[in-house]
């Protein structure tokens, strides 16, 4: 199912998808389509719009980027421009709210992100191993850092307070993967995910990206066994 950038509101779910070499492996760790989540933000004359302003991705990643809120360069939790989220991945697809919570989204969207402004993207890798096995290793956070699907849930769970955004219910510490957040049944949300943007990669780069995988882990094990 297709659809138009033009038609992606504030707080609509956006999925990204890459086929660089850290997006394979983000994905094959999580088993996920996508690696990366945001929610679409915009904005007319300096204020959160439902539709028609100018559109930002609020998301959170370890690059420091031009980021909008601060105006300056920033890591973590902050708006991105699309040219700058969308230049980084081949394939985006879009999650749209349902209606009758748009207007709940845009009065919170700007106090969620001055609570969380800057937060840092979570480095650890026990999580993205649990993902892979699915046993939940969460390992230990202190709670100030998130990873972006967990970002994404703290924003839906703030802006809808009261309302269960995802029928499972889930914790905002456990790690909901981009891929999952796709599939969740929600009342809050349509079932379908509509493309709104598609550019395709070289060939060679599509299918080099396996052989740089299985050879990174040939690496690591080679360097264990020699350890033993």
């Amino acid at each position: 199912m297709t659809g138009v950038l033009s038609d992606v509101r504030t707080g609509d779910m956006l999925f990204f998808s890459s086929n660089t070499l850290t997006g394979t492996v983000l994905k094959t760790f999580t088993s996920s389509e996508f690696n990366h989540v945001g929610i679409a933000v915009r904005t007319h004359d300096g204020k959160v719009v439902a539709e028609k302003g100018v559109m930002y991705i609020l998301e959170i990643n370890s690059n420091e980027r031009e980021e909008i809120v601060s105006g300056t360069c920033l890591g973590g939790l902050g708006l991105s421009t699309y040219q700058y989220t969308s230049g980084k991945y081949n394939k985006i697809s879009v999650r749209q709210l349902r209606e009758q919570y748009r207007q709940a989204v845009v009065d919170k969207t700007m106090e969620f992100i001055h609570r969380y402004h800057g937060s840092p993207f979570s480095s650890g890798p026990v999580p993205f191993l649990g993902a892979w096995l699915g046993i939940p290793l969460v390992g230990e956070r202190d709670g100030t850092e998130f990873f972006c699907s967990e970002m994404t849930i703290s924003y839906y769970n703030f802006c809808l307070q009261g309302i269960e955004v995802f029928k499972s219910g889930p914790d905002v510490h456990s790690l909901y993967t981009p891929g999952i957040l796709s599939q969740l049944p929600s009342e809050v949300f349509d079932d379908q995910l509509r493309r709104v943007h598609h550019y395709p990669c070289s060939v060679i780069t599509t299918l080099s990206q396996p052989i740089i995988i299985i050879l990174f882990f040939v690496v690591i094990i080679a360097m264990l066994l020699q350890g033993l």
